[in-house]
């Protein structure tokens, strides 16, 4: 689902304050920071639209300075770019041409520097040498969880190398809390990992309008798995094995269940997959803004019948395919502006209009999947200002797409939804039992992080 789209590059609170704007798309990665307070969309950041759509922090040091434990030693660690290599590292740092041949010939021995990739961290540690220099004593990096390489200096003889393999285990920690502003808040106050918490509002995302379903005490719970050493060492975040919404009083809840076959998703507690073959939504970071019905037009002036729903976005919000299909229509359509209709099935067709551009390749007969980007938002046609007037046919009838009741995806049955039964039943018994995960101060940076 992800092939092309948005990218964003804001902070998270930068998220909180703008995402208000959060659809109800299957996709989404904005809806859970919807801020329950009555509040005015702000307007959306200038966002390119042929860039991946995901959302990052905006701070990605190269390199930062780190606690010394004298004024003797100097230490900095690298974060790898795309394109570089353990030598030039060593040579953007300050190290000598000599002891970084010497230093990586070492590290060689245990790590092939050709296996070094983008986002690893490089430890250095310098000396102060006497004529005022200074002189590389170490490097160090963590190539893969529970690994640790390092080339230490060796009096005069060079460098030598060592590979430790600290044991890694798996365990179940579980996340809860009551919404009062915000799920996203709500989350990350509980210390579940944001990454974690997008998979969750795309599994519910079928299903649950973020923008409108949740209300000030709803509340959620969250079961997954973490990888830690020996010490305790958070390593990395594993599956989301349990995830359940309160709102409003219903609970619902969903199961990660692998099949025989090897193939995973999300089920209810029915054993039937959360995915359906439409998406409600086809947009990221959009509002509502036209519902269906009679309304007056905006431009003639006059009331008739709204046969679709329209969201307002900024002009290149990339539009995605809201199921599977093949391309009817990619054209100026008059009114509708550059126009484009996907056919899914014999039953159910959908319409996206008044888009700024097609999407690379969008053309009649094109086979395109579940939210591949097939267009940009635009206001061609007769359009007021930027948006995406969306459609949903069911048998050649306009009908309204929040209300419709899509066919659902897989359901388990025979051997496998007994297998999936006992899993669900072991899921629910564990989650009161597993340890609850928490917040604790990073106290060197001022940050927080998840622990239990």
């Amino acid at each position: 689902m992800d092939q092309g789209g948005l990218l964003v590059r804001i902070g998270l609170r930068s998220l909180l304050k703008w995402s208000v704007m959060g659809g109800m798309a299957a996709t989404s990665v904005l809806a859970f920071a919807i801020v329950l307070l009555p509040a005015s969309p702000p307007a959306a950041p200038s966002v390119e639209p042929d860039a991946p759509r995901l959302i990052q922090a905006s701070y990605h040091p190269d390199s930062a300075p780190t606690h010394a434990p004298d004024d003797d030693t100097r230490r900095r660690i690298l974060r790898v770019r795309s394109g570089d290599t353990l030598a030039s590292l060593l040579d953007r740092a300050g190290a000598g041409r000599t002891e970084a041949h010497e230093a990586v010939e070492a590290l060689g021995a245990v790590f092939n520097p050709r296996d070094l990739k983008p986002g690893h961290e490089i430890t250095l540690t310098f000396d102060s040498a006497a004529d005022g220099g200074k002189t590389l004593t170490n490097v160090a990096l963590d190539p893969a969880p529970g690994r640790h390489v390092e080339a230490s200096r060796d009096g005069d003889d060079g460098f030598s190398a060592s590979d430790v393999h600290e044991p890694v285990h798996k365990k179940l920690v579980r996340g809860e809390a009551t919404i009062s502003t915000s799920l996203y808040e709500a989350a990350v106050s509980a210390g579940v990992p944001v990454n974690l918490l997008v998979e969750v509002v795309r599994a519910f995302s079928y299903d649950v309008d973020f923008q409108r379903d949740i209300q000030p005490g709803d509340s959620f719970e969250i079961m997954f798995e973490r990888f830690v050493t020996d010490k305790g060492k958070t390593i990395r975040e594993g599956e989301v094995t349990f995830a359940a919404l309160t709102l409003s009083g219903d609970r619902r809840a969903i199961y990660h269940h692998t099949d025989a076959d090897g193939l995973s998703d999300y089920y209810d507690g029915r054993g039937q997959s959360v995915r359906k073959a439409l998406l409600k939504t086809p947009i990221d970071g959009a509002r509502l803004s036209s519902g269906y019905g009679m309304r007056t037009h905006p431009i003639l002036g006059y009331t008739r019948m709204h046969r679709g729903v329209d969201f307002a976005a900024v002009t290149g919000t990339p539009v995605f395919a809201a199921g599977d299909g093949v391309i009817d229509k990619a054209e100026f359509s008059s009114s509708f502006g550059n126009y484009l209709r996907l056919r899914h099935t014999g039953t159910y067709s959908t319409g996206y209009a008044h888009l700024n551009r097609f999407a690379k390749g969008m053309r009649a007969g094109t086979t395109v999947r579940q939210g591949q980007v097939i267009g940009y938002v635009g206001t061609t046609g007769a359009s007021t200002g930027p948006h995406l007037h969306y459609e949903v046919l069911v048998g050649g009838d306009r009908t309204n797409p929040l209300n419709v009741k899509f066919p659902s995806g897989h359901t388990l049955a025979g051997a496998e939804l007994k297998r999936f039964t006992v899993a669900r039943n072991a899921a629910d018994a564990q989650f009161g039992k597993v340890p609850l995960v928490t917040r604790v101060a990073r106290h060197d940076t001022g940050e927080t992080a998840a622990s239990n």
